[in-house]
């Protein structure tokens, strides 16, 4: 973007604008209104009382009034080229992508990459979102060389003997997963996720269609999930994603077969699994590259690459299940993953340039018109095999 001014906006406006000031004769019934007269707007409102139970009662309508409008006028100011948010499930940042979509401002949405040392800048969205879910069929027959594939297997033992993670992983209290595991019993490990931050939250038919079409939550997945591991005898791991809100009553509800894995690292936790579940979390990327096989009951990138078993209905997870556990991670899943692997760091995702001793990944996009460029070949596939 060197062609290009960028501006960022600065923490203190949105600390200022998000203090805890806001009391409820601050806000008028005609901005309560307002918001709720608004989806995109008031679901907003709701991530954010989620995440701050202990506001002032209509906190979070004031703050996102006042948000939208000073963004909203900044906009009609400064009309910028494009809108770049980061976590698109965060409520300020809901609110900025609206506000760009309303004024026809493209919107690029950045992340951590679903492998180690990457980025994304998706022009569609996130995870169940993203460009890759959204054209799971068109992304899966971009074409790669012999080369492309023999290196993608190469990048895949790299991140794995390395041990590199998303995100730093703690290790410690693995003592008490380990007296409660009977060794003689096939192993669950369930990976949650943030559900605040995942677009779980509030459960709306959206989430259903994008992210998780069976549950509202991490815990309920767990609860479900604990009882179908009690009828066959398997043991079964539930790591809360540690940003996650766990309250005590969460915890109340946990079925006492259910081990509860926190402060434990990841890869830890995967290496003691025979089979590995998530909704929408990456841990599932993890999995793979330590080949573990993997159910997935939520949407992401993973969609219908042909490298996991899939459960979109509670009636199918018992099944896959059982299939997950009995088969492992098949030839055929590995070789996929491979090719999921070349296609991701060809077209997908952007070397972070941190310091490692294996590159991959693509160079820094170096306009619009490279940010644009797989959503645009996406569509003209899926243009050229329905016509």
């Amino acid at each position: 973007l060197s062609k290009m001014t960028v501006m960022a906006l600065p923490y203190f406006l949105s600390d200022h604008i998000c203090s805890y000031s806001h009391r409820a004769s601050n806000v008028s019934d005609e901005i309560v209104t307002y918001i709720k007269n608004k989806e995109t707007l008031y679901l907003a409102a709701q991530i954010m009382r989620k995440k701050q139970e202990k506001a002032q009662p209509l906190h979070e309508y004031g703050c996102i009034y006042y948000y939208y409008i000073f963004i909203t006028r900044l906009v009609r100011k400064i009309k910028p080229k494009c809108f770049m948010i980061w976590n698109a499930f965060q409520a300020y940042h809901a609110v900025a992508a609206y506000i760009g979509r309303l004024y026809g401002i493209p919107v690029i949405h950045g992340e951590f990459g679903v492998l180690p040392g990457t980025y994304t800048f998706d022009t569609m969205g996130e995870m169940g979102k993203s460009a890759v879910a959204c054209y799971a069929k068109e992304f899966k027959r971009l074409p790669v060389s012999k080369e492309e594939y023999v290196r993608a297997g190469e990048i895949w033992a790299y991140i794995r003997e390395s041990g590199m993670n998303r995100r730093h992983q703690r290790n410690g209290y693995m003592d008490r997963v380990i007296q409660k595991l009977d060794n003689g019993k096939a192993t669950v490990f369930i990976a949650g996720q943030n559900d605040e931050t995942s677009g779980m939250h509030p459960y709306t038919e959206d989430t259903k269609e994008y992210h998780s079409p069976v549950f509202s939550s991490s815990l309920l997945s767990v609860i479900e999930i604990g009882k179908i591991a009690e009828k066959n005898n398997w043991n079964v791991i539930y790591k809360p994603h540690p940003y996650a809100t766990f309250s005590e009553k969460d915890r109340s509800l946990i079925p006492e077969n259910v081990i509860l894995a926190e402060g434990i690292g990841i890869n830890y936790l995967i290496s003691l699994s025979d089979i590995v579940v998530t909704i929408v979390s990456q841990t599932s990327y993890m999995a793979l590259l330590h080949e573990k096989p993997v159910l997935m009951i939520g949407y992401i990138q993973l969609r219908d690459k042909g490298c996991t078993y899939q459960a979109f209905t509670k009636d199918a997870i018992e099944p896959e299940l059982k299939k997950a556990i009995t088969y492992g991670f098949t030839d055929g899943q590995k070789k996929a993953f491979q090719m999921h692997i070349a296609q991701l760091v060809k077209y997908y995702l952007y070397d972070d340039g941190c310091e490692r001793k294996m590159r991959y990944g693509r160079n820094y996009p170096a306009d619009m018109a490279d940010f644009m460029s797989l959503e645009r070949e996406l569509k003209e596939m899926r243009g050229k095999i329905v016509s």
